[in-house]
């Protein structure tokens, strides 16, 4: 394979009609997949400064297209991170409004209850829609992990809870491709998706010009998003090279 110094650098995108574009339609579910060691903190702040902007600006499309959108308020519930995970990446590039973005951790808010935290979530969206007419866009960010702490969580259960947020929500899922005690439940989510978007690390491990590969997939429910004209998935691969100022990504 070619080194990153030999390659042109490629802006990124779901969509195959909409270049440089990152954003799911509403109800659909988009899923991010990852290794233990391959943290999406990167992507996932990509998609909160594309869905907060304006004008499509997200940073790993260095030349997208003006498209004028309308900003959408958005979500990032963790149950993994902290927003300290988050906050070069936040600080640097999210810059717009600011006001239309919440985060929330569960591993640093006592006050929200594990039992009921999709109740809490689908307030937030409710209230959300009442004072904003654009659409919500949701991150969950490893909940996988209330299979391990909540006694009474089953698959079922965890995946219905899922499902109601999607419902009111273009609804991102970031979970590892390693979920121990519950190896049934990433197979279950990926039969809902319509988008896969998987982050693994290079078969011969790590190089110094290249940090992993990003692949785009449709998944198995197609979207029914008919505004988009059916959007089309862009099928295809990036290497990407995570540094301490910026992320690149290569056509693979």
């Amino acid at each position: 394979m070619a080194s990153a110094s030999d390659l042109q650098e490629q802006g990124l995108a779901f969509y195959s009609k909409h270049e440089q574009y990152l954003l799911s339609p509403q109800k659909s579910l988009s899923l991010i997949v990852h290794e233990p060691f391959n943290c999406p903190s990167w992507l996932v702040a990509g998609i909160i400064q594309q869905s907060l902007s304006n004008d499509n600006e997200c940073y790993l499309s260095p030349q997208s297209p003006n498209r004028q959108k309308t900003a959408s308020p958005t979500f990032l519930y963790s149950f993994s991170n902290t927003e300290l995970t988050y906050s070069k990446y936040l600080h640097k590039y999210v810059t717009k409004n600011r006001n239309m973005f919440t985060f929330e951790s569960y591993i640093t808010e006592d006050s929200i209850s594990l039992d009921t935290w999709d109740k809490s979530i689908c307030e937030q969206l409710e209230k959300s829609a009442k004072l904003c007419d654009s659409s919500p866009v949701v991150i969950l960010e490893n909940p996988e992990l209330l299979l391990s702490v909540v006694p009474a969580m089953t698959i079922s259960k965890l995946l219905s809870q899922i499902m109601t947020i999607q419902q009111k929500s273009a609804l991102y899922v970031v979970t590892s491709s390693s979920i121990i005690g519950a190896p049934q439940f990433l197979p279950a989510l990926l039969h809902r998706s319509s988008l896969l978007i998987s982050l693994t690390p290079l078969t011969t491990g790590r190089a110094d010009d290249i940090s992993g590969i990003l692949s785009i997939s449709p998944g198995p429910v197609q979207s029914n998003d008919r505004i988009e004209d059916r959007l089309s998935i862009a099928d295809r691969q990036y290497s990407y090279l995570v540094t301490t100022n910026a992320v690149k990504l290569y056509f693979k």
